[in-house]
């Protein structure tokens, strides 16, 4: 009798398994294949009024076991959104979301349309924001939101150690007391867009909810707002990843002595244009602003798939390592390249590109503190916000 695989180690081929055509057909191969494959297939779930709670509350009640296997849950608000309609069907609603009691990461998302201040006191809302609070949520996203209540922005504070906020909006027009603050979790924090959430940071009441953020991620557009709407914050960060468009508008003015920091990654949001020095430059003030526990410097950058490019000019590499200069201490130089094509065409790339940072960095090449390194593009939180 030939020797079977052991389920824990088929459980764990299967979950690293993430294309559903791929996922399914695996549940019809084999019964010892089923279960991780529906674990892989239920792993993320949708709600949405155009999908009817009772329907998709109807399915969970026929797989019971389905429910158990959500991991990741997005919600949208749909446009247009009244009262009405969002106390309609609230208990199939609130039925749903109790049988979902394993999430770890919830997104929610409505597509930049302005809710009613009313909808926010509804039993809809109340419903989804006491689902958030009774989960023990690794992540919580909330993305095109706007005129957000201030009570809800600091539950949002309070729900997980990781919270991204995406061209959302908040209202200003009162201060929550300072008491009546539960514990606050964030511990990680992404900011896009967002500068009225930020308005209502710089409130003395609301400072508390980043006592505990050691870890940003934020963008060169808010940058010089990030750094000002709570006291200490900068001198409290541990890691900062800035992500900076392709044409900067301003330079850098951080007010604060970032003295925990460990960690400063640097992140182009545009990929296929070359780097010009003046960008580069606008660093020069965030360096000096660093201390001996600075312990890395990271640029992250793709080549693309094309054939191998001169991305940086003498005259940019220059411009680093005179910004480096700035650097009290003697962080090690990490770029994290992100190469594209076959096997051989990446290492080519990555070779040669390697060779010009020695060339134009030879002061921090002599140092041995020059890294590089292949490896894909971070663009959630899984790469960027670890400890170094």
């Amino acid at each position: 009798m030939p020797a079977q695989l052991p389920q824990e180690l088929l459980d764990i081929i299967i979950g690293h398994v993430h294309n559903k055509p791929t996922l399914q057909s695996c549940a019809l191969t084999s019964s010892r294949l089923r279960t991780p494959s529906q674990r892989g297939l239920f792993s993320s779930f949708r709600i949405s009024l155009a999908i009817p709670y009772r329907v998709a509350n109807d399915r969970f009640l026929q797989f019971t076991r389905f429910a158990g296997y959500v991991k990741t849950l997005t919600v949208v608000f749909p446009s247009g959104l009244s009262p009405a309609a969002a106390a309609a069907d609230v208990s199939a609603l609130r039925s749903l979301l109790d049988r979902l009691e394993r999430v770890r990461q919830c997104t929610l998302d409505s597509a930049g349309w302005a809710l009613s201040p009313t909808i926010w006191g509804s039993p809809f809302c109340a419903t989804i924001l006491d689902f958030i609070q009774r989960q023990n949520l690794l992540e919580l996203h909330i993305r095109s939101i706007i005129d957000i209540p201030c009570e809800t922005l600091a539950a949002f504070f309070c729900a997980t150690p990781m919270l991204g906020l995406h061209n959302a909006s908040v209202i200003c027009n009162w201060v929550l007391p300072q008491s009546e603050y539960p514990d606050v979790k964030a511990e990680h924090l992404r900011l896009t867009g967002c500068g009225m959430v930020l308005d209502a940071l710089q409130q003395g009441p609301f400072a508390p909810l980043t006592a505990n953020v050691r870890r940003m991620w934020t963008t060169m557009g808010t940058y010089n707002r990030t750094f000002k709407f709570a006291p200490g914050l900068a001198a409290r960060l541990e890691y900062l990843r800035v992500d900076w468009p392709s044409a900067p508008e301003q330079p850098m003015d951080p007010t604060e002595l970032f003295a925990a920091l460990r960690t400063l990654d640097l992140s182009p949001r545009s990929f296929d244009r070359d780097v010009k020095p003046a960008q580069v430059a606008i660093f020069a003030p965030l360096f000096s602003c660093t201390t001996t526990a600075l312990a890395e410097i990271r640029f992250s950058y793709s080549l693309g798939k094309n054939v191998f490019r001169k991305y940086f000019h003498t005259d940019t590499l220059e411009a680093v390592a005179a910004a480096l200069e700035k650097c009290p201490g003697t962080p090690r130089i990490s770029w994290y390249i992100s190469v594209e094509g076959s096997k051989s065409r990446r290492e080519h790339q990555l070779m040669k590109f390697t060779a010009l940072l020695q060339a134009g960095l030879p002061c921090v090449h002599e140092q041995g503190r020059l890294y590089v390194q292949n490896r894909a593009f971070a663009d959630d939180w899984s790469d960027s916000v670890t400890t170094p």
